[in-house]
């Protein structure tokens, strides 16, 4: 079967080197959006590749489904070679 090609929309975790005061601590999470093939799913993650060829993945992303706002299929033509 050939993998599916989808666009997440998701939520990143967001943090700071430095130490700051209390009262000046502001940081909110990243929204982001990644663009792959999926690899694995469950309940518990989403493995998607930004890269691949005729079986193997490269790039590979794991996203914690808690942090997965939206699954957008894309739609592809052609195979592998982009024909």
């Amino acid at each position: 079967m050939k993998p599916k090609l989808v666009m997440v929309f998701w939520i990143d975790i967001c943090s700071a080197p430095e130490w700051q005061p209390k009262d000046n601590v502001e940081l909110d999470p990243a929204p982001c959006i990644s663009v792959g093939w999926i690899v694995k799913k469950d309940k518990d993650t989403l493995t998607i590749a930004a890269d691949q060829n005729e079986g193997d993945f490269g790039s590979i992303t794991t996203i914690p489904m808690s942090n997965v706002k939206k699954i957008k299929k894309l739609r592809t033509d052609g195979d592998y070679n982009g024909k």
